[in-house]
């Protein structure tokens, strides 16, 4: 089992980026709550228009489609997690943002 890195926020890292650190976890944590509601909401409009047309070849894109979106999901909330782990490995991580 590989545990996650979490760094508690020191003063350093008030200092390096100041506002900017708040502004970036703002940005990060608007990315992560709308990134499943957006996934939802598209997999939704697919399959009703799928399901409205009748045709099982539409059935089929938009359950593929669902997959794929569900997948783009899944990476785009892990980025973060998987940039910290990286930088934790090379001895960079001074600053985590997404906390």
């Amino acid at each position: 089992m590989v545990l996650l890195p979490f760094n508690v926020l020191g003063a350093e890292c008030e200092s390096v980026l100041g506002s900017l650190y708040e502004d970036l976890r703002f940005v990060y944590k608007a990315i992560q709550i709308s990134t499943p509601i957006l996934v939802v909401i598209l997999i939704m409009k697919d399959m009703i228009i799928a399901v409205t047309a009748g045709k099982a070849d539409d059935m089929k894109k938009a359950q593929q489609n669902a997959i794929k979106r569900i997948i783009v999901g899944v990476i785009i909330f892990l980025v973060p997690y998987i940039v910290d782990y990286i930088l934790y490995l090379i001895g960079q991580n001074s600053c985590p943002i997404w906390r």
